[in-house]
């Protein structure tokens, strides 16, 4: 068999074969004759089977404790839009499932649904979990309830939040406030506080943190 040239319409057909075998219905590509229409469709069926295939065994090490096979499937859940199987999980308590559900939502516009989803995860100290419900928060402009979660964590000795409440206190300009972090002892609130007399933009993807998920 000759050597597959991929097409453009090769994502949208993978996305319209895999909404069908979920959904029920049937996928029909049209086109003139000789155009390759029906390898394109062998293709794309065969891309499938070999997603399906290592979902199903990156599942199977995730659910037996797999932690860098949970993040794999939750990646390669989201890159497939299985946005149900990816609620089963986060509802189950799997923080990369409800990171990569909440990108999902963010992305259809259902910011409310992704704050939602998210809380269970901030809850449980995960630090992709604050960040990413931070920022939801203060675009959605609930500046002051993102605040509120942050210092939540950082009075529990979270670091990473500690961090990421300077940093938003410095973003808004809110000098008193992050003075009274410094006050608090709050972690990395003294370097901030400098930053923002200096008037240097905060810092929040450059700094080192480890993932704490569990």
């Amino acid at each position: 068999m000759p050597v597959y040239v991929p097409r453009d319409l090769d994502a949208d057909l993978r996305t319209a074969i895999t909404a069908a075998e979920r959904q029920g219905g049937l996928v029909l590509l049209v086109g003139s004759s000789s155009v390759g229409k029906t390898r394109a469709l062998f293709e794309a069926v065969n891309v499938q089977r070999r997603f399906d295939q290592a979902i199903s065994v990156l599942r199977q090490c995730a659910d037996v404790g797999d932690m860098n096979a949970t993040d794999r499937l939750a990646g390669l859940l989201a890159a497939q839009g299985r946005i149900d199987e990816l609620r089963r999980r986060a509802d189950a308590g799997d923080g990369y499932a409800a990171d990569r559900l909440a990108g999902l939502l963010v992305e259809r516009g259902c910011l409310d649904e992704a704050v939602t989803v998210l809380r269970p995860s901030v809850d449980a100290g995960d630090t992709n979990a604050i960040s990413r419900l931070a920022d939801l928060l203060a675009e959605r402009g609930c500046v002051d309830e993102a605040i509120s979660v942050l210092r939540q964590r950082a009075e529990a000795g979270d670091g990473y939040a500690a961090h990421r409440l300077a940093d938003l206190l410095v973003t808004q300009g809110r000098a008193d406030e992050l003075q009274a972090e410094v006050h608090a002892g709050t972690y990395g609130a003294s370097d901030r506080l400098v930053m923002l007399a200096r008037g240097e933009p905060a810092i929040t993807r450059e700094d080192p943190v480890r993932d704490q998920r569990t």
